[in-house]
């Protein structure tokens, strides 16, 4: 007895046709489709819609009678829209979330580079890559990383971030700068060693031999950075 039912259970499992999507959903998400493709002219980037939630009354409607879609503000991973359908002779409004998942076409690393190094064209090529809308900013524009560095180490396979691009370093590790110290009114000019590669603005680490301390210092030019702390 206990045998019969378990075959009945897997038999349901896997012979039961899945859930298909209303008419009305169907409607939807294709209305929705065309909207943020009018509104994304961009070759390299595509998009696939799926229903995260939906009134069921609307849900059931026929769809000949919705009308429009419309985005509400950005597009984002969780994206609502408007619709906009007719029910019993009259125009109504109502709000569903779509998940939009979105592939783009990107520069990508052909090899691992590591953080201050500098990326050509030939370090990445063009690949189709999943993004996150609500948290990825790809690079699409090679001018815009052409000889420019890393904020940070990525790895073979890796799409470039806008995030990802800093300035080139001003003072690299083992560099003699010098540091300015202000504190209380006092300003005293030290000749340190940088611990550190690091951009303009950006904090590091050095050593004073005169002082023999590590002190913490943000860059202000090359060669030259503002004590922030004592280590």
């Amino acid at each position: 007895m206990t045998i019969k039912l378990l075959i009945l259970i897997i038999s349901a499992f896997f012979l039961h046709p899945a859930e298909s999507i209303s008419d009305a959903e169907q409607v939807i998400l294709d209305k929705a489709e065309q909207a943020i493709y009018k509104q994304f002219k961009n070759e390299n980037i595509r998009f696939e819609l799926f229903v995260r939630w939906i009134p069921g009354s609307l849900r059931s409607l026929d769809g000949s009678y919705i009308e429009t879609v419309k985005l509400v503000g950005a597009l984002q991973k969780y994206t609502s829209f408007k619709v906009t359908f007719t029910e019993y002779g009259s125009k109504k409004n109502k709000e569903v979330q779509l998940l939009i998942q979105a592939e783009q076409k990107v520069p990508v690393l052909l090899e691992r580079k590591n953080r201050g190094e500098t990326i050509e064209e030939t370090d990445v090529q063009w690949r189709w890559m999943n993004i996150d809308l609500t948290r990825d900013n790809p690079v699409h524009d090679l001018k815009n990383i052409q000889g420019k560095t890393l904020r940070r180490s990525l790895t073979a396979g890796q799409f470039i971030d806008e995030e990802d691009i800093g300035a080139s370093f001003l003072v690299k590790a083992g560099d003699e700068i010098e540091m300015v110290y202000h504190q209380h009114g006092l300003q005293i000019l030290l000749n340190c060693e940088s611990r550190q590669d690091g951009a303009e603005k950006e904090k590091i680490q050095i050593y004073c031999k005169e002082t023999r301390k590590k002190y913490q210092v943000q860059i202000t030019s090359s060669g030259e950075v503002l004590w922030l702390k004592t280590q």
